[in-house]
């Protein structure tokens, strides 16, 4: 599967797979002020259990 390809289906089933749709988790990140994908990426997967690959996603979302 193409990156691209990857990247719809993970957002087809971000909601299945963790719990909250992807503008949920934008909102938490950026009210932690964030910014920085590997802050990201540890936070969500410290906090909240998120997967690696979910967790890069979310954080790929939440950064300009």
């Amino acid at each position: 599967m193409k990156p691209k390809e990857m990247e719809k289906a993970m957002m087809k089933n971000i909601l299945e797979k963790t719990g909250k749709p992807i503008d949920s988790w934008i909102k938490l990140v950026r009210a932690k002020n964030l910014d920085k994908g590997s802050e990201i990426v540890i936070f969500l997967k410290t906090e909240y259990s998120i997967g690696h690959f979910y967790a890069r996603l979310i954080a790929k979302k939440s950064t300009p």
